[in-house]
């Protein structure tokens, strides 16, 4: 029968495309395909981990794992004033940034190595509206005790690597003044 009606529109319009015309893919769409990375694995105030492969006058560009694409700006290089980004990082050093803005127009991360933005509670971040509304009979006062414990743990581990690192350079070959040698 749908083939009868398929010949009967064959003969009323001889060479129309019964096919819908190809639409440009949005945003959303092309940034999940190109990327792999959803709302849920990749939004505002969630620790990445990627390698700087460009240092330029305004930050420095950094590749995530999965081939995203990030940027870390001069002003969120450090707490201070920076000059340059080659005083905070260095060229194939790995580092660890927080999510601040997601550009999916652009296909490309904002990032952050502050330590106040390392130490705000995930909750504090703006929730992406394509995730699904929290319930309204969700313990919140639960919630908040199990992410003060984190930043506490957090905080804890932040101390750990500020006193290994001291005031070298991310990526440098020294730490506290002396060199070492890594085992391989």
């Amino acid at each position: 029968l749908t083939h009868l009606i398929m010949i009967k529109w064959e003969f009323r319009l001889p060479f129309e495309d019964p096919r819908k015309p190809m639409e440009p893919l949005a945003g959303d769409k092309l940034f999940r395909l190109l990327t792999g990375e959803t709302d849920q694995t990749l939004c505002p105030g969630k620790e990445v981990t990627g390698k700087v492969f460009r240092n330029g006058d305004f930050g420095s560009r950094i590749k995530l794992e999965g081939d995203v694409p990030g940027f870390i700006p001069l002003r969120n290089l450090a707490d201070g004033h920076v000059e340059s980004a080659e005083d905070i990082v260095q060229v194939g050093s790995v580092v660890t940034a927080i999510v601040t803005e997601v550009k999916k127009e652009h296909l490309c991360v904002d990032l952050s190595l502050k330590m106040e933005d390392f130490r705000k509670l995930p909750s504090s971040w703006q929730r992406p509206e394509s995730l699904p509304k929290l319930d309204p009979h969700f313990d919140r006062p639960g919630a908040m005790n199990m992410e003060q414990e984190r930043a506490k743990e957090r905080e804890q581990r932040l101390e750990k690597l500020n006193i290994l690192l001291g005031s070298t350079k991310i990526g440098d070959d020294k730490v506290n003044g002396s060199s070492y040698q890594s085992k391989r």
